[in-house]
C-alpha cells in the first residue's frame, strides 16, 4: 500500500488528487475553447494558444465569448469569475505547504515564501473537493459553449446528447466527424471525460 503523508488526513490525500486531475482538464479546456471560439480563424487560435500563458487565455477567452455569445453575457460573465476563482484555488492547494490542522477533519496549508507576505488558511476534504467539483463543472460549461459555437457554423460535433446536471454522470458518444475534417477542434478534453471515475464522496 502506498504510504501517506502522516501530516495529512485519509480523505485530503483523495481530495488534493481530484484537484490536481481537475485542473488539468480545465486547462486543457481553456486551450481547445480559444481554439474553438476563434474558428474559422484557425491560425489566429494557433498563434494565441501557443505564445500566450494561461492567465492571459482566460481574459482572452472572455473577451471571445461575450463577442460570440452577446446573448449570455451574464452566464458567461458568472463562469469566467467561477474559472478565475477555481484556478486561484488550484495554485493554492497544489503549490501551498500542507501541515497539520487543528483537528482529524482539517488540513492546514499556507504560503512562506521569501520576501512575500505569509498567509495561512485550513481546508476540510469536503472543501477541498468542492474546488475539483466546481473546475469540471465549468469545463462542462466550456464544452457547451464550444458545442453551440460550431453549430452556429454549421459544423456538428455529434459528440454531446446531452450533458447532465450531475457530473459524475457523464457520457459522451464518439465523435461523428469524418476523418477529412478538422480533427484539432474537437481535442484531448474530450478524451480526458469520456469515462471519469467516480467522484469520492469525501464525508
Amino acid at each position: 500500500m502506498p504510504d501517506k503523508l502522516p501530516f495529512l488526513p485519509d480523505d485530503h490525500h483523495y481530495a488534493i488528487a481530484h484537484v490536481a486531475t481537475r485542473a488539468a482538464q480545465l486547462d486543457h479546456a481553456l486551450e481547445y475553447s480559444i481554439d474553438t471560439q476563434l474558428f474559422p480563424r484557425r491560425e489566429t487560435g494557433k498563434f494565441l494558444v501557443r505564445n500566450l500563458d494561461t492567465n492571459r487565455l482566460v481574459s482572452l477567452l472572455h473577451a471571445v465569448l461575450l463577442e460570440n455569445f452577446r446573448e449570455k453575457s451574464n452566464l458567461i460573465n458568472a463562469m469566467m469569475k467561477d474559472i478565475v476563482s477555481a484556478r486561484k484555488e488550484r495554485n493554492e492547494i497544489l503549490h501551498w505547504l500542507w501541515g497539520k490542522g487543528d483537528d482529524d477533519t482539517e488540513a492546514r496549508h499556507g504560503s512562506m515564501r521569501p520576501h512575500r507576505e505569509e498567509m495561512s488558511k485550513t481546508k476540510t476534504a469536503r472543501q477541498i473537493y468542492d474546488v475539483a467539483a466546481l473546475m469540471l463543472e465549468v469545463s462542462l460549461g466550456l464544452m457547451r459553449l464550444n458545442s453551440d459555437w460550431l453549430k452556429k457554423h454549421n459544423i456538428d460535433m455529434g459528440l454531446i446528447e446531452s450533458l447532465p446536471d450531475e457530473p459524475g454522470a457523464l457520457t459522451l458518444e464518439q465523435s461523428t466527424l469524418s476523418s477529412e475534417q478538422d480533427q484539432p477542434i474537437l481535442g484531448g478534453l474530450l478524451d480526458a471525460l469520456r469515462q471519469p471515475s467516480p467522484e469520492k464522496s469525501g464525508e
